[in-house]
Parts: C-alpha cells; structure tokens; sequence
C-alpha cells in the first residue's frame, strides 16, 4: 500500500489466490474492509486467480476505477509483472520469477521501490522515502495572437530539478498537421523561451525531488493545445461603385480574403450616412462578391466599412465611400451610320444643362465590323474643357484605315458640381470600306434569238450588292440595266439581235457605294447562215457490227451563236426504226435485225438545217447448222446384222462473222455418245466430224446438236439440231434432218456421202 505525501494519489497491488483475500502475513482483511479503510482518491490494482476472487474483485475495481487482471495459477507471475508495470509511473519494480506464493515459501523475492513504499515478501509496510514533486501545468489553449506562450507550473512537494520541453505542428485553414518531435526548452519570465510562428504548440513538463525521484511528464494527451495566428488575414479590400447614380441601390465588390492559418471566417459589415443604415455579420469563406443595397437613398456620401474575421479573431478592414447623386448631364450625338466609302464623316455632339469637358470619342475595328463597347479601345479626339451651360463640340473625323474597318462613336459630359460623368451616348456602327470591288470575268452568249451575260465579282470588303450593264452592237449601245447581285450574276437578253458584231460592258458595286472598274465581254457575231454539216465519227461507213452500235457524230457549230439540236434517221432491212430530234452528239441502237443499213445526221438551229451527213453499215452474226451421214463401206441406211456403223458429220457457219469455240454433241435413242469442242469456225467455212455408233437390231435415232451450250450469239439460233433413222434387220427406214427440215432418203444418203469423199480426195 503506497501513498504518496501531499498529493492525495493512492495504489494499492492486491494478489487474490485463494478464498478471501490476503493482504498480510499476519491475518486476512475481508473486501468490504478493503473498501472501508480506501482513503480518497485511491487506485487499485488486481490480480486475480480463483473464481470467487473475480466476481468479487471486479466489483472492487469497478468502484474504484482500478486495472483488473483475471488469470489462471500458470500466469498469475506474468499478471503480476503487468498490473505492476502498469504502476511504473509511480513505481520502479524488480520482479524475480522464482517468486511462489502458495503460503509455506518465501524464498523468491520481489521488489517495488519507490519513495514512499518498498515492499518485499512477506509483505510489509517501509517508511516513505521523499517523494517526486507533482507539477500542476497551464498554457493557454485555443487562439493565441502573441509572438511568445505563457507557461504557469503549480509545484507540489520537493522540487529540485524541471525538464521542460515542447512540440509543434502545422496549421492548414484551422487544422493540426503532423506533430514534430519534443525540443527541450525552458521558461523564461513565465514565457516559453522561443519566438512563436503561425501554428499549433503542446508543452509538458516533469521534475525530481532532492531524493533523486522523477515525477513521469505531465500527460500531453490531456493538456491543452495552443493554435499560434499572428498573420492577420490578406483582404483585397471592398470598391465602391462610385459614383452610383442609382439612387434605389448602394452597391460594393467585396474583394477575396484569404488566412491560410486559420481561414476566413466571417465579414463585419458597417454602412453609413450620418447613421448607420446597414449594419450585419455574415458567415463568410473569403470569394469575392459584389452587394448590393435596395432602399431609397438620399443624394450624398455613403461610408462603407468593411471587416474580414479570420477563423482565430485577426482582422482586416477596407473602407470606402459611395457617392449618389441623381444629376447627370445628358448629351446628344449626330454620327453617320451604316456603310460609307468617304475618307472623312463629320461628328458633333451637344450636352443639355452646365456640363464641364464635353468629350467625343472613337472605337474602330479592321475585323468584320463586330464592336464590343464595353471591350472597345476607345480614343478621344476631342474635348471641350470649358463647358457651361448647352456646350457643342463639331469636328471632322479622318478615316486613316485604308480597307474595310468599323467604327463606333460616342459621346459624353462630367457634372461639373460632384465630378461625376454623365451616360455616354453611343452612336450606331459606321461599317467604312474604302475598296471598291472587282468584276473578275464577263461574258455574253447567245445568238439572234437571245443573248446571255454572265459575270463574277469579289469585294473583300461590305461585299457586292449591285451591278449594271450596257450592250453594244458595233460598237453602239443598243441596251443597258441594273440589278442587285451578290457577287455572280446572269442577264437573259431577248432578242431578236440583227446581224452584227456585239459586245457587253458590265460593273459592280459595294453595299458601301465603292464601284468596280467596267469590265467588257468577248465579242459575239451575229449572222443569218445555218450550223455546220455533222462529221459522221462511228461506226465508219461500210462497216461491219456483230452488236447493235452507238452512232456518234461531231457537234455543229452555229454562225449566230444559236442552240444547235441534230434530227437523226436511221433505216435498215424492215424499213425506217430511228427518226428523231436529238440535243446530244451520240446515240445507241438496240433490238436490230441482222442486215445492211443506213444513217443519217442534219444539224438545226431551229431555224435552218444543215446538209445531211450519211453512211451506212452492216450488222451480222454467225449462223451455225449441222448435217451427218452413216457410212459403212459406203453410205447405208440400213444394216441386216447388228454391229457398228460409222457416222459423218459437217458442221458449217452460214454467217459473215466468224464463230468462237462452241461444242458438238451426238445423242443415240436419247443417250449421249459424243460430246466434243471445237475452237471456232470463220464465215462460210466448214469443218468435218467422224465417230463410230455400235447399233442392235431395230429402228434408231440420232440427233446432232450444235453449239449446244450457246456459246456463241448466231443470227438463228433454231437450226443448231439435226436428227436421222438408222434400222438393223429387215425393217426398211427413211432419215429427217430437223436442221434442214426435209426426208431422208436413200438416194440422198448416197449422193452427199459421195460428195464428202471427193472433198477428201
């Protein structure tokens, strides 16, 4: 049981290992006991082991805000060691493990030493040594606005020796950074014996008696920390809208604050004429803003304070004055607007009422005219200092740009009794522009009928917006017009024009009035003659065509200059299929029979026809037939015993084109016994084919097919088959070709087999 002198502190170490609890060698002491003879303010601490001592014993260190350990026989030294450890700012504890506390042994050993207890077993009470002083520490927390920190230091008990040390950290907006290290220190003059920064500071203390015992630092965790500000905040200050010539309104812009230490907390607002008419707080976070007033003012001097607060209470104060004062000279201004092409506009400006230093003024811009007034580098160009009542100013304003520009003009008055500048009055844009635009081509088409002038214009400037023309007909003016354009243009001239050489003369002008030089046209000549006779181009004439073809012919050309269209006719084997007006130069013929024909082209102008230009051509195609024979020995008809027979055929291309490859086949009763392909066949040729048939006895048929794929385009396409009889046996037979379209008989076989061997021969 330790008490420390004067400072009211108590601990007491209770070991529990059996019923009851045993406090001393010499007897035990009952809980309730315990309780009753705790002095003030007491500590306990507990180590307990069997069951009953730890239902007991927690509610003893529950009522005594102690440190409760409940442990089993094994750790109940380790237990011991903790709730001792526990102590050691009170306590310095040896602790040997040889320790047994089961009654009957006391031969291990433990020590706790400390000025006022030292306690061995068997257990006992020592007289108390001189103990640590306890040091009461105060400083001030919260804000603090001066460069150093007071410290004050309540000493209890023997002093003879102070550590005293302090850590500090950041501060963001009012917000503790990280902490630094503890610097030793010391207090000077109740002061902290260093200079103050803008941040956050902790100080602790502890101290020794004359015995050597040191008191643990004072708990830093529980202490106060002080928040250093000594930067009042930055304010850019308010400006008024002064002179305010409202008077249902007081407005100010309130400028940015800023306090990185502590941040912007609040604006102190103080308006007053002679009394205060506005007086507010206002929670605020540093942005600018404008306020603004409503009310109904008196003319005079308004004074404006304004106070930022920062979050740790510095300040910062802006003042200003509005002014209001209704009276205001009122000026008239007489500028050209719109478009001019001059080098020089006349400005004059008057002001109603006594005025002082009427003023004319001047914005011009080299772009497209826009002009911001509020953004506008404005230029004085005069100024009538004199003033007085009804004051005139009239001057001659040079344009010195020398391509297109706009310009502004305004004008305007100071009052001449507050000083204050009256309303400007702006003028509407003068949009100059001192280039004319260029006619870039001229030309006049057309003929006795009509003529057409077409032409193209630029203007870098205002742009084109009119022309005029003028025509002439050797060299006398027969016409002339205007119109507006946009920079192209075209004029439909009706005629009739008599013969005769012609020309035009046109010109454009501006939106700003600037007049293009005169540009003139081509000449154009008139005559009375018809166009020019077509050249035929193809197909050439004589030709020969294997497909309908696409007549094409040159284009006539007309002395008067008139639209020339071509009548086309176009005749052939069953007469006349093309007759026709056409404005183009070619045309394509289509669903033709085969044969020679004849085409012809006159040009028109409407009026006169050219002679006809004519040819003619021809359109053919091949045209494949077929015939065989069969031949055994010589031409038959028939055979009296089965076996095979050789069969003859001739392929001819009755056509005046050549045939392509195509392909030949031979069917027997229905079944194929031939198929072969022949590379080509030119016009009026034949060519011959020689194949065995094996045949039975009876009646059969073979068929001849040529070009049976289609290969090639033919002029009859229905007399490529060819078919005969053949008979085995005593029946007597006659052959057909479907070619040909007539009987075979047995003479007719022997008369074209003859004829096919003297070929050969």
């Amino acid at each position: 049981h330790g008490k420390a002198c004067g400072s009211g502190r108590h601990h007491i170490l209770v070991v529990a290992f059996g019923p009851g609890l045993a406090l001393h060698p010499e007897g035990h002491v009952s809980y309730d006991d315990l309780l009753d003879s705790l002095p003030p303010g007491v500590t306990i601490h507990v180590v307990a082991m069997t069951d009953s001592d730890i239902r007991e014993l927690v509610n003893l260190t529950v009522l005594t805000g102690g440190t409760f350990v409940g442990v089993d026989e094994d750790g109940l030294s380790t237990a011991i060691a903790g709730a001792l450890r526990a102590m050691q700012n009170e306590f310095t504890v040896s602790y040997d493990p040889g320790l047994h506390l089961d009654g009957s042994r006391h031969d291990g050993l433990l020590n706790v030493t400390h000025s006022v207890l030292d306690l061995s077993i068997p257990f006992g009470y020592t007289e108390p040594h001189t103990p640590p002083p306890y040091l009461n520490l105060t400083y001030p927390g919260g804000w603090w606005h001066l460069p150093r920190l007071p410290v004050g230091i309540e000493i209890s008990g023997d002093l003879a020796t102070l550590e005293v040390q302090y850590r500090s950290a950041p501060l963001t907006n009012g917000t503790v950074g990280n902490w630094s290290e503890w610097i030793n220190t010391t207090i000077i003059n109740g002061t902290l014996d260093m200079p103050l920064t803008d941040g956050a500071y902790q100080v602790r203390v502890r101290g020794s008696s004359t015995s050597g015992d040191t008191r643990g630092w004072t708990d830093e965790s529980a202490g106060n920390v002080t928040l250093v500000d000594l930067t009042p905040p930055v304010f850019e200050g308010v400006i008024p809208d002064s002179p305010s010539w409202d008077t249902t309104r007081i407005r100010v812009w309130v400028g940015n604050a800023t306090d990185p230490t502590s941040g912007i907390e609040r604006l102190d607002i103080l308006i007053s004429r002679r009394a205060v008419i506005y007086n507010a707080t206002i929670s605020w976070n540093g942005t600018g803003y404008p306020l603004t007033l409503h009310g109904a003012y008196p003319p005079g001097v308004f004074n404006c304070t304004f106070v930022v607060v920062s979050g740790s209470g510095l300040t910062n104060t802006s003042a200003g004055i509005v002014l209001i004062d209704p009276s205001r000279p009122a000026t008239e201004l007489l500028a050209p607007s719109n478009w001019t092409n001059a080098g020089h506009v006349m400005l004059t400006a008057t002001s109603g009422g006594n005025t002082t230093d009427l003023t004319l003024q001047v914005a011009e811009s080299d772009a497209d005219g826009e002009i911001d007034p509020g953004l506008a580098n404005w230029t004085t160009l005069e100024v009538n200092g004199d003033g007085g009542v009804n004051a005139t100013l009239e001057i001659t304003y040079n344009l010195t740009l020398e391509h297109m520009h706009a310009c502004l003009f305004r004008a305007g008055a100071t009052n001449p009794q507050t000083g204050l500048h009256g309303d400007w009055n702006l003028s509407e844009p003068l949009l100059v522009d001192l280039v004319a635009p260029t006619v870039l081509q001229a030309t006049l088409t057309g003929g006795r009928d009509g003529m057409t002038l077409s032409f193209l214009a630029t203007d870098d400037g205002s742009g084109p917006a009119a022309f005029g023309y003028e025509v002439f007909r050797d060299d006398e003016s027969v016409m002339s017009g205007t119109g507006a354009t946009n920079g192209t243009g075209e004029v439909s001239i009706p005629g009739p024009f008599g013969a005769g050489v012609y020309r035009a003369e046109v010109w454009v002008e501006d939106m700003a009035g600037g007049r293009s030089a005169v540009r003139s046209t081509g000449e154009l000549t008139v005559s009375e003659g018809p166009p020019t006779t077509p050249v035929l181009v193809s197909p050439a004439d004589g030709a020969l065509v294997t497909a309908p073809p696409t007549l094409a012919w040159n284009a006539s050309v007309d002395p008067d200059g008139d639209a020339v269209n071509y009548d086309l006719t176009v005749s052939g084997p069953v007469g006349v299929i093309v007759n026709r007006t056409l404005t183009g130069t070619s045309f394509t013929l289509s669903d033709m029979a085969t044969g020679t024909y004849t085409w012809s082209v006159r040009s028109t102008d409407g009026i006169h026809r050219s002679e006809p230009a004519t040819a003619t051509f021809t359109y053919d195609l091949p045209d494949l037939t077929g015939t065989f024979i069969f031949y055994r020995d010589g031409p038959v008809t028939r055979m009296d015993l089965p076996g095979s027979i050789i069969v003859i055929a001739t392929v001819t291309n009755g056509g005046l084109i050549d045939a392509g490859a195509f392909n030949l086949t031979f069917t027997a009763d229905g079944r194929e016994v031939h198929d072969s392909t022949i590379d080509g066949l030119p016009a009026g040729e034949k060519t011959t084919i020689t194949l065995s048939v094996t045949f039975d006895r009876g009646v059969h048929e073979v068929v001849m097919t040529v070009d049976a794929d289609d290969d090639v385009a033919e002029d009859d396409e229905g007399n490529n088959t060819y078919s005969a009889r053949f008979t085995v046996g005593d029946v007597s037979v006659g052959g057909e070709g479907a070619g040909a379209g007539a009987d075979l008989t047995l003479l007719l076989a022997l008369i074209v087999a003859l004829i096919i061997l003297l070929v050969a021969i």
